[in-house]
């Protein structure tokens, strides 16, 4: 895996001068090179199972709830049901 490298935070003055002092990141800005291609794996990977319409609303309003005001929430679930029922 890749990962882009950021600067630390602003955590003091030791960490920046780290940071700037130790050739860190590398000029490339990755963690790692590599030559394997994006999806040289893929045929590998487990399919992963699709969720059930009704598990997917489910867990949509679940997290949405803390979210949105009460009456958009509503709004919400009224057209999800008629979503849900068209399935």
């Amino acid at each position: 895996k890749m990962f882009r490298l950021r600067a630390p935070a602003a955590s003091g003055r030791s960490a920046a001068r780290r940071w700037l002092s130790g050739g860190f990141p590398p000029a490339h800005g990755y963690v790692q090179r590599t030559s394997v291609p994006t999806y040289h794996f893929q045929d590998s990977l487990p399919r992963l199972p699709i969720p059930r319409l009704a598990e997917t609303i489910e867990r949509y309003l679940y997290f949405a709830r803390p979210l949105v005001p009460q009456a958009q929430l509503d709004a919400t679930r009224e057209l999800l049901a008629r979503f849900g029922a068209s399935e």
